[in-house]
């Protein structure tokens, strides 16, 4: 989780110097992401790049859809609307969520046919401690933010975002009723453990007695 986090402030690093240039990538995916042999992420492929005031200038020809891809694209794009910085930021939480859980997706395989509102609002967001139990809760609530359908839902910006994934927030934290698999992975997993680790010594105990 801690290598992911590095990683991602790497690139965060990269957007923010886009950004206060009012551009944005628009085709944030891993294949678009290279490691330098220092460890260090760079950006590629500015194919898409969606630059801010000349975007809007009446051009030849018209973009149909979004050059970005499907799978990590933020749904605005999808639905026609104009792009922001929040847009990069949803894909960015796309790619962190598939490391964190090793390629797993967050919507599962619906999200790339989630063309209109009403698809993108019935959605249902996957906690990634599901897959990864050393992710935390807050972890997992700053990914599911960065990754509302709704732009405005997100944080506002990739420092907050940031902000989120290294120290706890305590808006993200699960009700106590909520299951101990999803408000704390690491005990519920350590606990199921030594329950299993019990039964065992119990069962040798008895096999032994014969």
């Amino acid at each position: 989780v801690v290598e992911v986090v590095e990683l991602i402030e790497g690139i965060i690093t990269g957007l923010r110097a886009m950004h206060r240039r009012e551009t944005l990538h628009g085709d944030l995916k891993p294949d678009n992401i290279m490691i330098s042999p220092s460890g260090l992420p760079r950006i590629i492929d500015f194919g898409s790049a969606y630059i801010m005031g000349i975007q809007e200038v009446d051009l030849p020809f018209k973009r149909g859809i979004a050059l970005g891809t499907a799978r990590y694209s933020a749904p605005e794009y999808r639905l026609g609307r104009k792009p922001t910085n929040r847009s990069d930021l949803f894909s960015l939480a796309m790619i962190a969520y598939e490391m964190l859980t090793h390629g797993q997706r967050p919507f599962g395989e619906k999200f790339e046919n989630a063309h209109s509102t009403r698809d993108l609002s019935s959605l249902t967001y996957v906690p990634a401690a599901r897959h990864n139990p050393l992710v935390t809760t807050w972890v997992d609530g700053a990914l599911k933010r960065a990754m509302s359908w709704n732009p405005e839902s997100r944080q506002s910006c990739l420092s907050e975002f940031l902000a989120d994934l290294k120290n706890p927030n305590p808006s993200y934290v699960l009700p106590s009723d909520a299951p101990l698999l999803e408000r704390n992975p690491v005990a519920f997993w350590k606990g199921l453990c030594a329950i299993l680790g019990v039964v065992v010594i119990v069962l040798l105990i008895l096999l032994g007695a014969r």
